[in-house]
């Protein structure tokens, strides 16, 4: 949501929610509480429990597929700008986006199958290889995805990078 259609649903300026966001002003009692009456209307609470929902899958994630190697706390965010594309990783940020549309699209197996591959770019990004699309990236998510019928293993153990016990 905009400054502007925000300000319009409250019946105030734009300038004036500018000023909140900078802190140059506060809003006033009556003011916050119309906009915890906007945020519940327009759904911020079951918005705040599937990024929940998301941040556990992505810990378990972590614990079955990385050994709990992942480090660090990454924020899972939601977009409604990203069309094209299923989710994005942004690891210097410590940033998981994931599309509205696509995720209101899919089933839990594929969105695991989702935060496998952006966790795995974060993962590699940690350990100071490259993570873009590149030919290693490519054969462990094709390794990651032979086991979705199978029973997961880990595939990183700590300090060892790949686990030994599997080939590429």
């Amino acid at each position: 949501m905009t400054q502007s259609e925000f300000a319009q649903q409250l019946g105030i300026s734009k300038l004036t929610v500018s000023q909140w966001e900078t802190g140059y002003r506060k809003p006033s009692s009556l003011a916050s509480r119309a906009m915890m009456m906007l945020k519940e209307l327009r759904g911020e609470d079951k918005t705040r429990k599937i990024v929940e929902e998301i941040k556990k899958r992505l810990d378990k994630l972590n614990t079955t597929y990385f050994n709990s190697q992942l480090e660090g706390n990454y924020q899972i965010q939601l977009s409604r700008r990203m069309r094209r594309t299923k989710a994005a990783a942004l690891p210097e940020k410590k940033v998981i986006r994931l599309s509205i549309s696509y995720l209101e699209k899919t089933k839990d197996k594929e969105l695991d199958e989702i935060l496998k591959h952006e966790m795995l770019h974060c993962y590699l990004y940690e350990k100071h290889r490259s993570w873009g699309h590149t030919k290693e990236v490519r054969n462990l998510l094709k390794q990651m995805e032979k086991e979705i019928n199978n029973e997961p293993r880990t595939l990183f153990r700590e300090n060892q990078g790949l686990n030994p016990s599997r080939r590429l």
